[in-house]
């Protein structure tokens, strides 16, 4: 009977919990030549910790040179992570800054929702 009670309990504190959680962090991983996803979305006014995680084989980042937020640039493997607390809500590009990744298609967009 308690086995029975306790699972209950836990079974609704899912169902409860489901609706109301907040948006996991975005992820973003990144490889010869792109951003997966390219597009990620976070609301204007509150502070949001972006992962970027390089599954290439070659070194990059991920910068929102509007935002001044770069996570540096890292090995094939690694994981960053950035911090951002954009005000206005808006289209502002992603991009990697080592030289030559950008032009060869490694961009993106970070929309930021009222």
């Amino acid at each position: 009977m308690f086995f029975r009670f306790r699972h209950l309990a836990a079974t609704a504190l899912v169902i409860a919990t489901a609706g109301s959680a907040a948006a996991d962090p975005p992820t973003v991983t990144g490889k010869e030549f792109s951003f997966q996803p390219s597009k990620i979305e976070v609301p204007a006014g509150e502070t949001t910790t972006i992962t970027f995680e390089n599954t290439g084989r070659l070194s990059h980042n991920l910068t929102i040179p509007a935002l001044e937020a770069a996570s540096g640039t890292i090995q094939a493997g690694n994981t960053a992570k950035i911090t951002v607390a954009p005000e206005e809500p808006g289209r502002y590009e992603i991009r990697c800054s080592v030289p030559g990744h950008a032009p060869a298609g490694m961009t993106g967009t970070l929309v930021v929702t009222k």
